[in-house]
């Protein structure tokens, strides 16, 4: 599927921080953001809070400091999501045998959760492909991935 035409681009490219990649990047996570959460907003979820329970879905058992790491959000602030979404009923900690480690995982209502806001998601990425095309966004993908490896590494 072919992208529709953006007609005007001149205000965008002539903007004063155009050149600036980090600018763009935050605009563009803006918008993004706000598509998402107008999508989800029935669900009382942020794009934050929806990575957390879909990294536990995909990863049970998981504990709160691998889980900070991989949504990329500071111990701190992860343990207060945790404390947030618990308190929803969504997830549950569970002591570690033998450790002062807890496990993460959905509850079935957490579960349930995630399923209804997957097709929001789903129709969420499917309007990004639309804008881009898939060939665009996947390039745009694989370029975002590659900044993202680079970050991890300390190297931006």
């Amino acid at each position: 599927m072919e992208p529709e035409p953006v007609e005007d681009l001149a205000h965008i490219q002539d903007h004063p921080m155009a050149g600036h990649l980090g600018f763009l990047l935050r605009r563009v996570q803006l918008a993004v953001f706000n598509d998402f959460q107008t999508r989800t907003a029935s669900f009382n979820i942020t794009p934050t809070e929806y990575s957390v329970l879909t990294v536990i879905d995909a990863r049970p058992g998981l504990q709160q400091s691998q889980l900070a790491e991989l949504v990329g959000v500071k111990p701190a602030n992860c343990v207060t999501l945790i404390t947030g979404l618990e308190q929803r009923r969504l997830l549950d900690r569970r002591a570690l045998p033998k450790s002062r480690a807890l496990a993460l995982r959905l509850t079935p209502e957490g579960k349930t959760l995630l399923e209804q806001v997957n097709q929001r998601v789903d129709e969420h990425q499917m309007h990004l492909v639309q804008l881009l095309g898939y060939e665009a966004h996947e390039t745009l993908r694989n370029l975002l991935l590659r900044l993202l490896a680079y970050a991890e590494r300390g190297e931006v």
